[in-house]
């Protein structure tokens, strides 16, 4: 992810409203502040209670945020049981490895940037490989 991204990161998690949501960050950037596997310039995050949009909005105005409009955010919000599904999904390590492991993706993967500046192309495998043995290695960690 880029240094600009982490940068929010580091003030949003020290927001208030966070503990006030139970907000879930999630997606591609959510592995990528962990795995540091690619750079990312968005921020996904669920919730499984209503969310106080306009304070949340203001917030991240207050970050200099830029909102982009995204079709999937009316289906998250109608989808009622997609937080508790990965929820559990995190919690139960076998859930998370066998999640992993199921997941597949066309042939016509994205290339991938690993830092700011350069770019390499990475096959979805070889990415699914590695985050399921970092995934193993922390694990053992606890």
């Amino acid at each position: 992810m880029t240094s600009q991204v982490k940068k929010i990161l580091d003030i949003f998690a020290k927001k208030e409203f966070l503990k006030e949501n139970d907000l879930y960050f999630i997606g591609g950037t959510a592995l990528s502040y962990y795995l540091n596997h690619r750079i990312s310039e968005d921020i996904d995050f669920i919730s499984s209670v209503p969310l106080n949009h306009r304070l949340i909005k203001k917030e991240m105005l207050s970050l200099n945020a830029k909102f982009i409009e995204d079709e999937n955010a009316s289906r998250l919000r109608i989808a009622g049981d997609i937080a508790q599904n990965i929820h559990s999904t995190i919690i139960d390590k076998e859930n998370l490895f066998n999640f992993v492991k199921n997941m597949s993706e066309p042939i016509d993967d994205e290339t991938v940037y690993l830092k700011e500046n350069s770019n390499k192309y990475l096959l979805f495998e070889d990415l699914k490989e590695t985050l399921i043995k970092t995934i193993k290695g922390l694990c053992k960690g606890k």
